[in-house]
């Protein structure tokens, strides 16, 4: 019998990009979507992670953020306990996070960081963006208005 010791994820974390990508696409199979990507942001948060559950749970955090995920790229749809908010040491997560009051702001700061980022990557085309979002573009023009974005900020 040959016996293969394993590290931790949390001792090898080069093999997180590998394993987010590979858990990707074995979503988009299930799923029959098309593969995502992970966004920097996302990707800096299952990097900074310390993996308590290990690769399953990188897989179950990736697919519940696929699952999530309305476009191409999961910006920072990562679940809270992987984006910064640590549990008791039994692992349990207090029930008043940050959202429970704030929840209508950090919603408003996740939807003008979206739209920043989608304004960036289409050069301010609003066009592009409205289509790529699945809206029209006067509701894309208007959340542009919401919160103080100019197109021409990201030509």
């Amino acid at each position: 019998m040959v016996r293969i010791v394993l590290p931790p994820l949390r001792e090898r974390t080069e093999d997180v990009p590998l394993l987010a990508e590979h858990f990707l696409k074995t979503f988009a199979e299930k799923s029959g979507r098309r593969v995502l990507q992970l966004g920097l942001k996302a990707m800096d948060q299952l990097l900074a992670y310390h993996w308590p559950g290990n690769v399953r749970e990188l897989g179950n955090v990736i697919e519940r953020a696929a699952a999530l995920s309305q476009g191409e790229i999961i910006a920072v749809e990562i679940p809270r306990p992987v984006a910064g908010i640590q549990g008791d040491a039994q692992g349990a997560y207090p029930l008043d996070l940050p959202f429970k009051d704030g929840r209508a702001q950090a919603i408003a700061d996740y939807e003008r960081a979206y739209l920043s980022e989608c304004l960036r990557r289409f050069q301010g085309n609003v066009a592009q963006c409205a289509q790529y979002c699945g809206v029209d573009n006067k509701t894309f023009y208007r959340k542009m208005q919401d919160y103080g974005l100019d197109k021409r900020d990201f030509k």
